[in-house]
């Protein structure tokens, strides 16, 4: 006898459920979707959240091209959804997600401060808009609020500690960053980032051994994590290793071949070999 396969709603709870797609599931996530996408017998709501979960995971595999095709038309059925005169607050979400991330940061920025006005007790608005407002508007302090909201409304947002850690380290408070970091490995010691952003949080104390501890346990976790290859080679570099940083510039590269900062340090690495 065969097995049977896993059923379209498996395939679709298997796409869809937890978090946004990251680096640690990306691929399985990315495959759900497209599975549960070709069976055809999703409803118009499921599709855009299907499709719209695929476009996260195939940013975070480097797939920029098809993921901007699924956001558009994830953001095409969101719009459609929306009724301006009661809208709800999880299509606002989403949708202000989709635009996020295909750049519109202030439409996005207005769907998100709209959803949460629809829906105070809303972690996911307040989440979603204080990463907006770190990564595209620098508003750091605004971040921090908005991720203080978050883990008011879920106290073990693992997420929601690691970005308010970032944040904290972006204006100089690495004491309360290293502290949000700490609780984040806490509630997840498998997640990479919590590992990458308290390494930067110790790098930028000058507490290079302890960052450098962070960065290796991070590629421990995931060892195609760009981001920790990138920051491990400037310590590396800073050491005089530079052909340790260039061999770890060399992968980073190899994974995520739009970073102009790994190329600049290679460059400078070079440099510093007289190459």
């Amino acid at each position: 006898p065969v097995a049977a396969g896993p059923s379209v709603m498996e395939l679709y709870e298997a796409c869809v459920s937890g978090a946004w797609p990251n680096a640690a599931d990306a691929e399985k996530r990315n495959a759900a979707c497209s599975r549960a996408l070709q069976t055809r017998q999703l409803q118009p709501a499921e599709v855009a959240l299907a499709r719209l979960t695929r476009g996260i995971a195939r940013s975070v595999l480097g797939d920029k091209v098809l993921a901007t095709e699924d956001y558009r038309e994830a953001l095409k059925h969101y719009d459609g959804a929306i009724d301006p005169r009661n809208p709800d607050a999880l299509n606002l979400y989403r949708r202000a997600a989709s635009l996020d991330a295909l750049g519109q940061t202030d439409r996005a920025l207005a769907d998100y401060s709209e959803a949460i006005r629809v829906d105070p007790k809303g972690a996911l608005a307040f989440l979603g808009r204080g990463v907006l407002l770190a990564s595209r508007k620098r508003s750091y302090d605004r971040a921090i609020d908005d991720f203080s909201r978050t883990i008011e409304i879920e106290p073990n947002n693992t997420a929601a500690y690691i970005a308010r850690g970032n944040a904290y380290s972006q204006i100089g408070d690495n004491g309360r960053a290293i502290a949000d970091l700490d609780k984040a490995i806490a509630l997840a010691p498998d997640d990479p980032q919590a590992y990458v952003v308290r390494g930067l949080a110790y790098n930028r104390r000058n507490e290079i051994a302890a960052a450098l501890r962070d960065y290796n346990k991070a590629l421990e976790l995931d060892p195609r994590f760009a981001s920790a290859l990138a920051n491990r080679a400037a310590i590396y570099a800073s050491e005089g290793k530079q052909d340790l940083a260039i061999r770890d510039l060399d992968h980073a590269i190899a994974i995520d071949s739009s970073n102009p900062l790994a190329y600049y340090n290679r460059g400078y690495a070079h440099f510093a070999k007289g190459e």
